[in-house]
């Protein structure tokens, strides 16, 4: 009907400090599942990403201003990206039912599939144990690719237990922008005019501060990259950057051994 009433649902989940709530249960082979948040807009849920948003079983879904609920059946082809329709992609649209309402400034939408449908842009949900999933709400004109509000973490289908991710990749751009400026900052520290002693002090806090902090954000995008490194155009940037970045440092170490 596109309400939740109280212990409509079995289980409940909230991420991103209750902005985002999940409700589900599981009857027979069925899962009925609804998505609730305090804005205006359309939210969606995607079930067991490989990397990001890759190969993720996507289900999004708005109301219009004049009362029409839109829900659709999508699936990640990309790492980012972009979101297709499984019925464009040779696939079928496997939502048995699916409603939703706007009220009060905010938005619920319900939908109700089959737990294995059979298609293959479709993830089968487990009836017990846990699952991995991506969730995203806004108020985007493009409702199928723009996500302001967006987060990860896992549900347990019996438990109804669930675990939000530490979003690391804030803190990746952070350290490794920072440490790329100390580095770049430690280089130009070799022309100013200050004495040879204190121009080589500088430059060696700067240089190894900056190292510390590249090598802190690569193992932060390590830790939360699964599987295969370097499989989207960001990776090999990244090591291309890392390299150039660290060549000064490797030329200190070299030009201080031919002067010893």
């Amino acid at each position: 009907d596109g309400l939740v009433g109280e212990q409509e649902y079995q289980n409940v989940a909230e991420f991103a400090n209750g902005d985002f709530i999940l409700h589900w249960t599981v009857e027979g082979d069925q899962i009925s599942m609804a998505m609730t948040t305090d804005v205006i807009g359309y939210l969606a849920i995607g079930f067991d990403p490989d990397l990001v948003m890759r190969n993720a079983d996507v289900v999004l879904g708005y109301v219009t201003p004049s009362g029409a609920v839109h829900v659709e059946d999508l699936f990640s082809t990309g790492t980012f990206g972009p979101l297709l329709n499984d019925t464009a992609l040779g696939g079928t649209f496997d939502l048995l039912d699916f409603n939703g309402s706007n009220s009060e400034g905010s938005t619920i939408i319900e939908f109700r599939r089959a737990l294995n449908t059979g298609d293959e842009f479709d993830k089968p949900i487990p009836t017990l144990g846990i699952m991995d999933i991506i969730w995203a709400f806004g108020t985007g004109e493009d409702a199928i690719n723009e996500f302001p509000r967006v987060g990860s973490g896992s549900i347990d289908l019996g438990t109804g237990g669930s675990s939000e991710d530490l979003e690391l990749w804030p803190f990746h751009v952070l350290t490794m922008t920072v440490g790329a400026v100390l580095l770049l900052t430690s280089v130009g520290m070799l022309y100013v005019r200050k004495s040879v002693k204190k121009r080589y002090q500088w430059h060696k806090g700067l240089g190894t501060a900056g190292v510390a902090l590249v090598v802190l954000g690569l193992m932060m995008a390590i830790y939360k990259v699964e599987g295969e490194h370097l499989r989207v155009d960001h990776s090999y940037a990244g090591l291309a950057t890392i390299i150039l970045l660290l060549f000064p440092i490797v030329l200190a170490l070299a030009t201080s051994k031919i002067n010893d």
